[in-house]
Formats: C-alpha cells, structure tokens, sequence
C-alpha cells in the first residue's frame, strides 16, 4: 500500500533541502532514489520510489520556474521509464497513487510533462500486452478524474477509443469504458466571469436557474454514432456466433461506459436517451446467449435506468416506453423483462409520477395478465400486486375496486370449456377456442390472487377479501391444469401468511362475508 504519510513527511523533508535550509543537497536526493529504486524488480522498489517521487514532485509545486525545472529533469525520464515499460499489476496501484497525489486540487500545467504524456496514449492494435496497454489507460483515466474538467486534451483520446470499442482484450476494453465515462462525466462544469454574470444568466434561464448536465449537441451526436456503429456491426455478426465478434465487444465496451456515467449523480445527462436509444439494444443484448458476460452486463444497465432521477413531469416518455415493449414485443423475454423496470419506476416516481401514466401502467400490467407465455403472466401478477401495495390508500382503494370487477367478471364470463375426446387416442385436444379461455381464466385467477397478496399481512383481512377468496374456491379451484393449480397455490399462500392471527381473521372475514351476502 502506497504511506501518504511517510510521502507528506519527506514533502516537508524535501522543501527544507530545496531551500537551502538543511544539510542535504539535491544530488544527495538523487543518490538515494537511484539506490532505493535499483533495477525495479520488487514492488517494494516501485512503492518507496513511487513515495519519494511523489513527494518530490509536490514540494515544487509553488516554488520558481529553476527549481521546478531541475526536479521535472530529473524525475520525469524515471516515471516515464517506469510507465512505458515497468507497470506490473502487483506496482500500478502504487503509481496510481502516486499520479493522485501529483494531480489532485492543483492545476494540471503544475504537473504538465505527465499530463502531456499520458494523454498522447494511442492504443496500438498490434500489440499483444494486453497489461501494458491497459495500465496505461488506467493511468490515463486518474489523470483525467483528478483534472476534471481542466483537462482539456480529450478529443483525440475519445476518437482513438470510439474507433476501436471492439478491442480483442478485455482489459483493455474494461480500462477504455471506465476511461470514457470518467471523461464524458468531466465535461460538465459551471463557469462565469462574474458574479454579476452568473445572476443574470440564471434569471435569465428560469425562475429557478439554469438546468444543470444538459447534454452538448456534440456528445448527443457521439452517443447516437455510438449506437449505430454497434447496430451495424450487429448485422454483420452471424446469428449464433459462439467466437466473439466486432458487436459483441463493442457492446461490453460501451454498456461498462454506460454502467460508470449511470453509478454516478452525472447521471441525469443520459436521460433523454433511454426510451428511444438505449431500451430495445439493452434487451436485445440480453438475449445474446452465446456471450453470459454481455448478457449480465446489459442486465445490469437495463436494471439502472428506472432508478435515475428525472426531472418531475419527464417521466412520461420512459414510461410510454416500458408500456410499448410490454404490449408489442415479439420476445417473451424481453415482455417479462420490462415489468421489473415498470414496478421499479412506480415506485421511485409513486409521489411525481401524473395520474395519466399511473393508469396506463395499471392497464399495461393487467393487460400482460392475459400475455401467451406463462412466465409473463406469472410476472405480471407479481408487478401488479407490488404497485398496488405500495400506493396511496385512495388510489389503492379505487384500483382495487375496479379491477376486482374487472377479474370477477373475467371469471364468470369464461367458464370453462367441456373436454372433447378424440376418437383416435382419447387424450383430450383443447382448440384455439378453448386455450383462449383457458388464458382468460387464468389471467383472472392471477389478477385476484394479485389483488389478495397485495395485503399479506393486513389483520383483519379487507371486507372484499372474503368474497374473493370464495369465488376462486367455488369458480376455479375444480380448473384442470395452470389454472386450478394457480387457485389452490393462491389459498395455501393466504393462509401460510395468516398463521398467526387465523383465529382473529377467520372471525372478522365470515362476519365480513355474511354481510357482503346480506347485502347482495
């Protein structure tokens, strides 16, 4: 571990020296240094070299343009040796440190021979050290981390690393993705030549100033540049590839770019491009099953997007979204991925979310009750039960109500159809017709199942409870297949939950009930 103490001691230790005040001379220091660093075999060697230099560096910091020049002649052909050829991954993190304590709080011209340096970095496609090209890119992202937005040199770095997002080796792309966020995210700055200046810019803006991480039409352009590069190298990749190709390390690239700029509060600048950009190539991502790697990757982003803070009232279109897929993709995974992502939002955005979208995600979720595949009415209940959960009790009151008629109806409607017996085989072969209404009461045993696991441990249960839970014994429970074992999973649940206030909630439900039946 890099001793930020031992190194601020020889900082003052070295100033003394530099002045004139102690015994030791320069030349003494220069002695030491070469016999401390030897031949750079032990990571040691590299730590105490790495301490020395870096305090060096930081004692000249605010001294004259001759002492500073004779320390930076000195030092730099030793850490650019070291950089070229000496990083190893047990001494990187010490030369990582090393470049912090150089760079950091200070103006990057004060430590100008690295910065320069290290931001000539082209990645060599011809190279096969995949380590060497990779710590450099390390180095490279702390230097551009502790300039922010000072550093000013980032255009050729960012058009070497865009034109090869589909690097062989994955350090290297993992170092580019990490490298491109850290700059992309160090873009951004607030900077006015007066106060006077900045007042009026602010009321000049909105009432509440300006709006903070807009995007430049620049960096638009780089991500939607981006995006079709990875779609075109998309088309070129051959279905089922199981070798990686130009699209699918492309991918990893960006989405660890994506992954970086969405952990972090800059993350408000990528909002305009998740509905339209980013959703559909992140699930299709997710179905590359031949590359796990991208697939968790991607999983990864997806999941972050629902959790990024939008400006009140610009939820819709994310939303609208959500919804499109959920009604119109032809992908079943991609169907049942969405609603974890709908549920997310709801709940982020319960207090700003507007009553337009609250309904058309309450209708989306229901509607995907009724989905073919069974794993998306599976989770459609689900999301439907946790949205009615979490919401205000007004709300929860009228949903509840609504769609309870709704499944009722559903139920009754559709009952279920008479088996036909073949003549041949005698196994019972259900039509069109009836798979129809198979789903049909199917996705209404799984809306009030819904409805009933929304209050699992409410004592005493709801007053509509009761006569939800009869009319799925009496209307369901015989059901062959899915739909009676979706039944009798539902009644063994409600009553697992209920163990230890049963005797209370059986009281209160059958006066409940014999109320309800007075009544009707």
């Amino acid at each position: 571990m890099f001793r930020m103490a031992s190194a601020m001691m020889l900082m003052y230790s070295f100033e003394l020296v530099l002045n004139g005040v102690a015994v030791a001379t320069f030349d003494d220091i220069k002695e030491e240094l070469k016999s401390v660093y030897e031949d750079g075999t032990d990571k040691h060697q590299h730590r105490a070299t790495a301490e020395i230099l870096g305090a060096l560096l930081t004692a000249v910091v605010d001294e004259g343009v001759e002492k500073r020049s004779m320390v930076w002649e000195f030092t730099f052909p030793i850490i650019r040796k070291v950089f070229s050829d000496g990083l190893t991954p047990e001494n990187s993190a010490y030369w990582t440190t090393f470049l912090h304590l150089v760079l950091q709080g200070k103006d990057p011209r004060r430590a100008w021979p690295i910065v320069d340096w290290l931001s000539s970095f082209r990645l060599d496609m011809s190279s096969n050290a995949a380590f060497k090209e990779s710590s450099k890119i390390q180095l490279l992202q702390q230097c551009v981390v502790d300039a922010g937005w000072h550093f000013q040199l980032e255009k050729p770095i960012v058009e070497n690393f865009l034109a090869h997002l589909d690097h062989p080796y994955k350090g290297v792309r993992e170092a580019m993705g990490q490298t491109l966020g850290s700059i992309f995210r160090t873009r951004y700055h607030e900077s006015y030549r007066s106060v006077d200046n900045l007042i009026e810019r602010q009321k000049a803006a909105s009432s509440v100033g300006s709006r903070p991480y807009r995007p430049t039409q620049e960096f638009v352009e780089t991500i939607h540049k981006t995006f079709e590069q990875l779609e075109k190298w998309n088309q070129e990749r051959i279905p089922g590839q199981q070798t990686p190709s130009s699209y699918t390390s492309g991918c990893k690239t960006v989405l660890l770019w994506l992954d970086s700029t969405l952990s972090s509060y800059e993350c408000v600048q990528l909002l305009q491009f998740f509905p339209n950009v980013f959703m559909e190539p992140l699930l299709y991502m997710m179905d590359v099953k031949e590359d796990s790697e991208l697939q968790s990757l991607a999983y990864l982003v997806f999941r972050h997007l629902p959790n990024i803070p939008h400006p009140a009232g610009e939820d819709s279109e994310l939303i609208a979204a959500l919804i499109r897929i959920g009604k119109t993709s032809v992908k079943w995974h991609q169907r049942l991925r969405v609603l974890i992502n709908m549920q997310v939002i709801y709940f982020r955005r319960l207090f700003l979310i507007s009553s337009r979208d609250q309904e058309a995600l309450f209708d989306c979720v229901a509607g995907m009750l009724e989905d073919t595949q069974l794993e998306v009415r599976l989770g459609a209940s689900t999301t439907l039960s946790g949205m009615i959960r979490c919401s205000s009790v007004a709300l929860r009151t009228t949903i509840v109500e609504t769609l309870n008629a709704k499944f009722v109806d559903m139920l009754l409607k559709s009952p279920m159809p008479k088996k036909s017996k073949t003549a041949v085989s005698g196994t019972s072969t259900p039509t069109p017709e009836q798979t129809k209404i198979i789903l049909t009461r199917h996705a209404a045993v799984l809306g009030l199942g819904a409805l009933i696991q929304a209050f699992p441990y409410m004592s005493p249960p709801p007053p509509w409870l009761p006569t939800v839970l009869t009319t799925l014994a009496n209307k369901a429970s015989a059901d062959p297949g899915m739909v009676g074992k979706s039944v009798k999973s539902i009644l063994s649940d409600f009553k697992k939950t209920r163990q230890d206030t049963w005797h209370v909630d059986v009281k209160v439900s059958l006066a409940n009930y014999s109320l309800c039946v007075q009544q009707y």
